[in-house]
């Protein structure tokens, strides 16, 4: 069963660095250090069997197992049974995963066999632990019977296998960037890695005589993923299941998946005994994460708000579109025109402000009128289209109704300066005519005339690039447009 929640893309204003940069430690560790570890354990073990330590050494690993009466009863009866089997590499590298009997044994060793041959002992035992040493999961891997902060640590950034690695980024790619764009990039990292050593400690806690050596980053993006639920709350989201060959989504509140999470990671563990999914840490990070999760929600400042409301804003706007285009279907213009204007920084969405532009021309309503033309001047934007849009709503009031509103006059020479640069040059003139004959000369209505003029030059409209260097020369006589136009001439 998979269960996994869907946010939305990854945006390039918002990268998600951290996450990407633990995405590649987890590669660089893998295909590094650990690159050879395949060869360097067959190796260690081949020089073991070949220098036949075995006959020497798993005598005493049995009376070692006898003697550890604290062992787990599985581990005990299966040592004890098979200690003589000098040649079985597994048997081996259990009797290596029991720190204190590898401490032990040069005293063992010492006790049971002549000095000569101590001496031959100490050499190749020497020589095989070197080799061992360099099998980078064994070394920096956890085992909860001998764990060090170090490998609390280490084992959390190695990986047994291709599978293992890709599946654990993919999860913490889907999961981990929302997480860093709610925190913070630094918050984000060292909640990721209290998580890890969380999930660590739940092993250590419940599983502590285990010589088991668990790799692998799952236990803190478990964490991450229990931060995320938390972060989100009771906040409807979309989550991907998988559940045998029956895939499909469900939007339900966040909190509600963490309790499943948590009793499906408990049933396998139950249930699939056997494997070598470490089922105790993914809980342990699950709940780990959450309290993490819950710690911080309480702290989050207005930008972290905003992703965390971002998909529910996603649907009332992708809802507020349906309506809108609904309304325009039924020429409803009047309405329509309500709707877009209630929509959140509408401006910034060419299709409502091109809608607006529609609803305007077909709208008799002077008051409405009004309103609309003072929402498309008053907003600040400067790309082509919504100048372009400015200018249709401009054009159709003027046609409607001839005067403009008092509210839109403190605008209208930065309107006139977007309609010159953007080639709508007709409006531009009308608006400073109006301006000039009120009294208005402010800069940017001089930087207007100098746009239209430049344009007038380049059609070859004669007459009124003549126009427009008079007014320039009569109204801004000091201005430094003046002078630029004239090197252009």
């Amino acid at each position: 069963m998979i269960i996994l929640p869907v946010y939305g893309r990854i945006e390039r204003r918002h990268l998600p660095l951290i996450t990407l940069l633990l995405v590649i430690v987890n590669c660089v560790v893998f295909w590094g250090p650990q690159r050879d570890d395949a060869e360097a354990l067959q190796g260690a073990l081949a020089f073991y069997l070949a220098a036949n330590l075995g006959a020497i050494e798993m005598p005493l690993y049995r009376d070692y197992l006898a003697q550890r009466t604290a062992a787990p009863p599985s581990v005990r009866a299966a040592g004890a049974a098979e200690a003589e089997r000098a040649s079985d590499p597994d048997l081996v590298f259990e009797a290596y995963s029991h720190g204190d009997f590898v401490a032990e044994l040069p005293a063992r060793v010492a006790a049971a066999v002549p000095a000569e041959t101590y001496a031959q002992w100490q050499g190749q035992h020497a020589e095989f632990t070197a080799r061992l040493a360099k099998v980078t999961w064994f070394t920096y891997g956890l085992r909860p019977a001998y764990a060090t902060p170090t490998t609390l640590l280490t084992h959390m950034f190695l990986h047994g296998g291709m599978d293992h690695l890709l599946g654990n980024m993919v999860f913490l790619v889907l999961v981990g960037y929302v997480v860093e764009l709610i925190l913070g990039g630094l918050t984000f990292f060292v909640c990721y890695l209290a998580a890890g050593l969380i999930a660590g400690g739940f092993d250590l806690l419940f599983n502590g005589a285990s010589i088991t050596t668990g790799i692998g980053a799952s236990g803190a993006i478990s964490g991450v993923m229990g931060m995320y639920v938390m972060l989100f709350g009771w906040r409807r989201i979309n989550f991907f299941y998988h559940v045998l060959f029956y895939f499909n989504y469900v939007k339900l509140p966040a909190l509600v998946v963490l309790p499943v999470w948590i009793g499906y990671q408990v049933l396998e563990m139950f249930l699939d005994s056997a494997s070598h999914i470490n089922y105790l840490a993914h809980a342990g990070g699950l709940c780990g994460g959450a309290l993490i999760g819950m710690l911080f929600k309480s702290r989050l400042g207005g930008a972290n708000r905003e992703v965390l409301d971002a998909h529910a804003n996603r649907e009332r706007r992708e809802a507020g579109d349906v309506d809108i285009a609904r309304l325009l279907a039924d020429m409803k213009y009047e309405k329509a025109a309500a709707a877009i204007l209630r929509q959140p920084e509408w401006f910034t969405r060419p299709n409502l402000f091109s809608q607006l532009a529609a609803a305007m021309r077909n709208i008799d309503n002077v008051i409405i009128g009004r309103k609309i033309l003072a929402a498309a001047l008053n907003v600040a934007v400067r790309d082509r289209h919504a100048v372009k849009q400015k200018q249709v709503i401009f054009s159709a009031f003027v046609e409607k109704y001839g005067a403009l509103p008092r509210e839109v006059m403190p605008r209208l020479g930065q309107i006139a300066l977007q309609f010159a640069a953007a080639g709508h040059t007709d409006d531009a003139e009308s608006i400073v005519e109006l301006l000039l004959g009120a009294g208005v000369k402010d800069v940017s209505l001089a930087e207007a005339i100098y746009r239209m003029a430049l344009q007038q030059r380049t059609v070859g409209d004669s007459e009124g690039y003549d126009r427009n260097c008079s007014r320039l020369r009569q109204y801004f006589p000091a201005s430094p447009l003046l002078t630029a136009l004239a090197r252009v001439s």
